[in-house]
């Protein structure tokens, strides 16, 4: 009996091999009761030396990735992703670099070595166990304190990629929803692959020194644990497929005339001028935990990292701030069942404090072509802009009455009865009370309002950011 194991953790168990569980007739609760090991206490344990992952399906992903497979919201997808997990600083690196093809894991794999989006979360790690949840579940069994809502939280990595490879804490995590990479010549036909790979104490990064050369980079040594998250995206065919006939790509994906590179390297471009332009200080208002975000290219030949721009929260962040940040999505009272409430009276639940941010944008030239920074003459009228500072005054309310109702009504969603306006009360660069092209949020910026200020809840982005009162003044148009 102690060869038994109840499953607790079926997106894991799915992929085990040599493993005997406890029938699916008899409840974790008895297996427990019984002093059975669980598959998570095997995981922690590390009795499993597990290799093979749950991957999604191609038909799950394409599913959540219905309405959010524009490329120019990867920066804000990203970095709500970011803020649910935890993260107070990320960086977005575009690599144009292609690394080394020779010691990797499979000859198949060589194609994901070229040009790159990666985003790096300092001091948040991800486990199997996290990683596959994310991926497999619904976003309210993610076991967040807030899922991401302006994309499809981890799996907007497949709108840039077929293969997302990661970095977290130990262990190196590859999942190929299409099979096309991971190949068992065992196997008949293709399906989802997911695999994890140990290498701290081994000589994996030895032997397969290629496979981890494009993860250095954020201080990761694959000789010792990493304290963070690298996520990795290399892009797939579809991108480039997307740039038109005139790419020099096939629409198979293959090269024509050996220009798949050049196409790659061009979206990429094209990707980063993006980020750059939607990611600004004001990304950061409705965040709860990010604090820091940095945006920076690697160009083939250059010994480091080029900084492209960076915002924050100007320094030092203060312990009030972030429990203003984090107060309303983290207030319980609105779910509390009372008389007022019942009769629709009970008062709102406000919050009101201000913000100051900066925005610093670097070496902004390099975007359009192959300058150098030395080409720039002291005084250049193109030269970057001074930081910007920027003060904010941003107002939350938990509303009651009908939207309390609906929140309450749909908890499988998550809902929140949340309600927050952002005005700009000065800017470094444009004075005091400046007028602002206001946006509609859904923690992260989504689409264009037409309001002189921006505005935050809890809306369901992956239908347009409904909202027929605006869509009526015709103020409001996704994306533009």
């Amino acid at each position: 009996a102690e060869d038994i194991v109840y499953d607790d953790a079926p997106w894991l168990s799915s992929s085990m091999n040599n493993v005997q569980f406890l029938s699916a007739e008899v409840s974790n609760e008895v297996g427990a009761a019984l002093g059975l090991r669980s598959v998570r206490k095997l995981l922690i344990s590390g009795e499993l030396h597990l290799q093979d992952l749950s991957c999604p399906s191609p038909a799950w992903i394409e599913k959540q990735l219905a309405n959010f497979q524009e490329p120019a919201l990867i920066a804000p997808q990203l970095l709500d992703l970011a803020d649910s997990l935890g993260a107070t600083k990320a960086h977005l690196l575009f690599d144009f670099r292609t690394h080394g093809s020779e010691s990797i894991l499979q000859p198949n794999l060589a194609g994901l070595q070229g040009p790159a989006v990666l985003l790096f979360l300092d001091g948040v790690k991800l486990g199997a166990e996290q990683l596959c949840r994310l991926q497999n579940l619904p976003p309210h069994q993610h076991g967040l304190a807030r899922a991401a809502r302006v994309g499809p939280g981890l799996l907007s990595m497949y709108a840039l990629a077929d293969v997302a490879c990661i970095v977290s804490g130990e262990a190196l995590f590859y999942f190929d929803p299409r099979g096309t990479h991971f190949v068992d010549p065992e196997q008949k036909g293709v399906r989802p692959v997911g695999k994890a790979h140990l290498f701290v104490n081994s000589d994996m990064p030895r032997k397969f020194a290629d496979q981890f050369a494009p993860f250095k980079v954020f201080g990761f040594d694959p000789a010792r644990g990493f304290n963070g998250t690298l996520i990795r995206l290399p892009l797939k065919h579809d991108l480039c497929d997307s740039m038109g006939p005139d790419s020099g790509v096939s629409p198979g994906g293959e090269a024509a005339g050996g220009g798949e590179a050049m196409q790659r390297s061009e979206m990429l471009r094209k990707l980063l001028r993006e980020c750059v332009a939607s990611t600004t200080s004001s990304s950061l208002l409705f965040l709860e935990k990010l604090e820091d975000v940095s945006v920076s290219a690697w160009h083939p030949g250059d010994a480091v990292m080029t900084p492209a721009k960076r915002v924050g929260i100007q320094q030092p962040v203060s312990a009030e701030l972030r429990k203003h940040r984090t107060c309303m999505t983290r207030n319980a009272e609105w779910k509390k069942f009372n008389l007022l409430s019942v009769f629709g009276s009970a008062p709102a639940l406000k919050s009101t404090f201000s913000m100051t941010t900066t925005e610093a944008v670097f070496h902004d030239f390099l975007l359009g072509g192959e300058a150098q920074e030395k080409d720039k003459a002291p005084g250049d009228p193109s030269a970057p802009p001074p930081p910007q500072v920027e003060q904010w005054l941003i107002c939350s309310t938990l509303g009651s009455k009908a939207i309390r109702k609906m929140a309450l009504e749909r908890k499988d969603m998550g809902l929140v009865p949340l309600g927050s306006v952002a005005a700009l009360l000065k800017s470094s660069s444009m004075g005091v009370a400046p007028e602002i092209d206001g946006q509609i949020f859904a923690f992260s910026p989504a689409a264009r309002s037409g309001l002189p200020v921006h505005v935050n809840g809890f809306f369901d982005a992956s239908h347009g950011l409904a909202w027929p009162g605006l869509r009526r003044a015709g103020a409001f148009s996704k994306g533009g």
